[in-house]
């Protein structure tokens, strides 16, 4: 454990990883409306348009090494040019030298509104927002973003975080649910207040941890190797002690659930 805890705060450039993204989008109708059947692959190509081709982090990067984020946009609901949809968010990015890919989070947003007119192009400036939806996928493409850089360098996510969470200020003008300003439930500005804390910062410091100095480090190697993984793991549920009201800590559990248990059982 001390060896596992003494490697916390080495640091790793991620400077060779220019922060884009490759997207894939899903369009679902679950709704009674025969319409949105006929437009869900123009609102799929609008939306991968979207996030492929606006620059997040003002870099880019290659092919092979853009974060993988997927959306899916199930639609309930549609009268005219309005809708209600639930949005699901995950985002994943490759283990160092080899084909695994590690979920870095896993994100829902139950009730979503937004308007879309089909042939009309999607607009979106962050200093006016007039698209719910748009500002709903920028909100969790940042987030995305913040995960990813946090993976690879220590606190290397700071500036997406805070991205995310200036767009919630922003957001308020849109006046429609979901951007809060409120530190209970599931908001957007608890998750993103809680990553930007003290807390937040011991969490993100496990975040590095997990990733850099046993992931990337030690995935394909020796069953030596793969213990020191679930030691590290085990630093995480320990801390559920202190930490298990954190919207962060839960997310966390949420998305590696999967991943953690392949790697407790395989040393049982």
């Amino acid at each position: 454990m001390k060896y596992v805890i003494s490697l916390l705060f080495l640091v790793f450039s991620c400077n060779s990883f220019a922060q884009e993204i490759r997207p894939t989008v899903v369009v679902s109708n679950r709704s009674n409306s025969s319409y949105v059947s006929t437009i869900e692959n123009r609102l799929k190509l609008d939306l991968e348009r979207f996030i492929s081709q606006k620059k997040w982090g003002g870099q880019t990067r290659d092919e092979n090494a853009k974060l993988d984020v997927r959306y899916y946009l199930s639609v309930l609901e549609q009268n005219g040019e309005q809708y209600r949809a639930i949005l699901m968010v995950e985002a994943f990015r490759p283990v160092f030298n080899t084909t695994y890919k590690t979920p870095l989070f896993k994100i829902i947003e139950s009730d979503l509104t937004f308007n879309y007119q089909v042939n009309r192009p999607l607009i979106y400036n962050e200093n006016q927002l007039n698209s719910n939806l748009l500002t709903n996928i920028a909100f969790y493409t940042y987030l995305a973003l913040g995960y990813e850089g946090d993976s690879f360098e220590l606190y290397g996510g700071s500036s997406y975080h805070q991205n995310a969470n200036d767009l919630i200020a922003r957001a308020q003008t849109l006046g429609t649910k979901g951007w809060e300003m409120r530190r209970s439930g599931t908001t957007k500005y608890r998750l993103v207040y809680e990553l930007l804390s003290s807390n937040g910062k011991i969490l993100r410091q496990w975040w590095y941890q997990y990733h850099r100095i046993g992931l990337d480090s030690q995935y394909e190697t020796t069953s030596e190797s793969k213990s020191m993984i679930s030691e590290i793991i085990g630093v995480f549920l320990e801390m559920n002690k202190s930490l298990k009201n954190l919207l962060i800590y839960k997310r966390i559990s949420e998305s590696k659930k999967v991943e953690f248990e392949g790697f407790i059982s395989s040393e049982e």
